[in-house]
């Protein structure tokens, strides 16, 4: 097992588990100032994203011996031995791993003795260390009684430090040339490496089945689609590479950072930011721009309307108007009425949001006009294997960029 220092990534979070190693490691120091030392933590986040990891990295570094007790084999038998064995050879540290596997109601007994067993443990003597996916799944009593001292939230790594993290899944001769793990990350954007660790396996997997001596970008582009639940498209439909084309451009054109276009077997298709920035009222009508690009970029290049067009006006409706009631209430007069359910509130609502949806396809519109070349690159590329990746999608936009008169060049 590795300490804290080899968690790579996850700058903060390491920070309070150094923090929290070091009370473990100089308890007598700490209670010499009077120091209430804590007795429990609460590891969150969702599955493989190294929760458990971190645990053992704790025990390791403040050198104790680890107690574990899973949550599909938490009972109260198990429970009342695996303390005692805890206490006996204090100082010690019970890792409660996935307490979340536990039924709120079924369980509540098992709640219980855990929590009887952990107010008998001595401050310093015994730490306990529970893991879960999500602390809201917790029953509130538990939470409340658990007496949560210390908290770390694990969210998945940002696409920076998750080239670093999953590096080690990837450092094979069996890869071919093509393999760009920033690439890799961008399409795997908020995923854990658990996910990725998959992806690869099934990728290799499938590798073999076809008589391959490598593995390419796209067998593990295929893999990370099923585990999403999607299928890479197996022919070309000009109506969804128009549209997903029509967010990337529109969303270049405007500053944005792309992350990933694809394809879908069962039509249709995503385009992803690289990060969503969305600190500004600015921001946000770039997004809303780039929402309803694909439905004029499909209109404009197919004449077609697809389900993907009436989904994005679903979603940017309904953000427009949660926009607009947050201005209302801060006193922007857009209402005849104050009543919130009156016709007058409501026709006014919604003449105001299909006003700010026309403006925004108008803007988006206009920009995909101006930069056709740049579309029918992006499509020209999608019909050859169905997605385009982060490096891809630059190498077309910034060499498109360069062709332009330097009066015509837009920042992006």
């Amino acid at each position: 097992m590795s300490g804290i220092n080899e968690i790579i990534g996850y700058k903060k979070e390491v920070e309070k588990l150094k923090s929290i190693c070091d009370f473990l490691k100089n308890t007598d120091r700490y209670r010499e100032f009077g120091v209430n030392l804590p007795k429990r933590l609460l590891i969150c986040g969702e599955r493989g994203v190294g929760k458990t990891l971190m645990a053992d990295a704790l025990a390791v570094d403040c050198e104790r011996e680890i107690c574990y007790i899973y949550g599909k084999d938490l009972n109260i038998k198990e429970i009342k031995k695996i303390f005692k064995r805890a206490r006996k050879i204090a100082n010690s540290i019970v890792l409660i791993d996935d307490i979340d596997y536990l039924d709120e109601e079924e369980d509540s007994d098992i709640y219980g003795q855990l929590l009887e067993e952990m107010h008998n443990c001595k401050s310093g003597e015994v730490f306990v260390v529970v893991t879960a996916d999500d602390k809201e799944d917790l029953p509130d009593y538990f939470v409340h009684r658990f007496d949560l001292d210390m908290v770390i939230e694990l969210d998945p790594p940002k696409i920076e430090e998750a080239c670093q993290i999953f590096k080690p899944i990837f450092a094979a001769d069996k890869i071919e040339e093509d393999f760009n793990i920033n690439d890799f990350c961008c399409f795997a954007r908020n995923c854990t490496y658990a996910y990725a660790e998959k992806a690869f396996n099934d990728a290799f997997r499938s590798a073999v089945y076809e008589g391959c001596e490598k593995i390419t970008m796209q067998h593990i582009i295929k893999a990370g689609l099923l585990l999403k639940g999607d299928e890479l498209a197996n022919e070309f439909d000009a109506a969804s590479a128009y549209h997903e084309a029509g967010h990337a451009a529109v969303n270049l054109l405007l500053g944005g950072d792309a992350a990933f276009i694809v394809l879908l077997g069962s039509y249709g298709g995503y385009f992803k930011e690289k990060n969503l920035v969305t600190k500004t009222y600015h921001d946000k009508e770039r997004r809303y721009v780039v929402s309803v690009a694909g439905k004029a970029c499909e209109e404009i290049f197919t004449g077609t309307s697809s389900i993907g067009s009436y989904t994005d006006l679903m979603n940017v409706s309904s953000e427009i108007e949660a926009d607009v009631k947050i201005l209302a209430s801060q006193g922007f007069e857009y209402f005849d009425s104050t009543e919130l359910n009156s016709p007058a509130y409501n026709d006014t609502l919604a003449k105001k949001v299909q006003t700010d949806i026309q403006k925004y396809y108008d803007k988006a519109k206009e920009i995909i006009v101006e930069n056709k070349q740049l579309i029918e690159a992006f499509v020209e590329k999608l019909k050859d294997k169905f997605y385009l990746l982060h490096s891809e999608i630059y190498e077309i936009y910034n060499s498109y960029i360069e062709s332009l008169p330097k009066t015509d060049r837009k920042a992006g």
